[in-house]
């Protein structure tokens, strides 16, 4: 239901740039120039919840330094299966736009999402003991296996756009619709490891697949001229974007039985930008 509603706020939002652009354009002169943008945006990633770990990354070998337990069953044998939660992280957009006209923009972003670690009783990392709990006891480590994320990820974008709007003296705005299709994706992990001493020691780390983050979206844009009062298009601006993403994911084929669900997501995010 909710896709459905944003989905109509994005058409309606499409709808009336369609409508409105004759009717500025011809209120406003015609700058008659291409143009770039750089941006820089903020945004927090979605929360998903990853099951059906395969056998590797669950086969976290006994620690060296605990060999008195190499005849222990439960301390040699694969970590059980469980639901882990890859954490919400802050993402960081970088995006350069050309402007072959005013009304239309194309451009590409780098996308860097911050590395949220897993820690002792987190729902992002299982962990156990000899026993078969998370308890460390005295002086036994525990193997642990948890989600993580490559944090690099590129994507190509294009918008319609409403000329820059100047109700007020030095005070400008403008609105914004279209969508980002993802190129790369970023790319899901699993390491495991040991927790030692309050301290990890990573064993190694597995590659999930590439999760795709394409979307639709509105931005409304406000902006104030900082060369020349009398070219608009030269200016600082900072502006607020509600966005519809759609996901899709690629797995290995160590992980085809991996599921990975969406379990929500944030759909607005901020920035600042510049035209020259």
């Amino acid at each position: 239901m909710r896709e459905h509603t944003n989905f109509l706020i994005i058409s309606l939002t499409l709808i009336l740039l369609g409508t409105l652009i004759p009717g500025l354009a011809a209120a406003q002169p015609d700058k008659g120039m291409a143009h770039f943008e750089l941006t820089l945006s903020f945004r927090q990633d979605p929360l998903f919840t990853v099951s059906h770990f395969p056998l590797e990354p669950r086969s976290v070998p006994l620690h060296p330094d605990d060999g008195y337990l190499r005849y222990d069953s439960i301390a040699n044998s694969p970590l059980r299966d469980t639901t882990l939660h890859l954490h919400r992280s802050t993402c960081i957009d970088f995006s350069g736009r050309y402007y072959p006209a005013e009304y239309f923009c194309i451009g590409t972003a780098v996308s860097l999402h911050s590395k949220d670690e897993g820690t002792i009783n987190s729902d992002q990392r299982y962990q156990q003991n000899q026993y078969g709990d998370a308890d460390r006891g005295y002086g036994t480590s525990l193997r642990w296996y948890q989600l993580g994320i490559k944090p690099f990820q590129v994507s190509v974008n294009a918008a319609l756009s409403t000329p820059w709007i100047e109700p007020v003296r030095r005070f400008l705005f403008r609105i914004q619709a279209g969508g980002v299709y993802d190129l790369t994706g970023f790319t899901l992990t699993t390491e495991n490891g040991y927790d030692r001493w309050s301290s990890d020691e990573d064993w190694k780390s597995f590659s999930i697949g590439r999760l795709y983050e394409h979307c639709t979206f509105v931005s409304l844009q406000l902006g104030t001229p900082i060369i020349d009062h009398a070219n608009v298009l030269k200016q600082f601006f900072a502006y607020v974007t509600y966005s519809q993403p759609y996901y899709s994911f690629s797995s290995n084929s160590m992980y085809r039985d991996t599921k990975v669900i969406r379990q929500n997501t944030r759909s607005w995010s901020g920035g600042i930008g510049v035209s020259f």
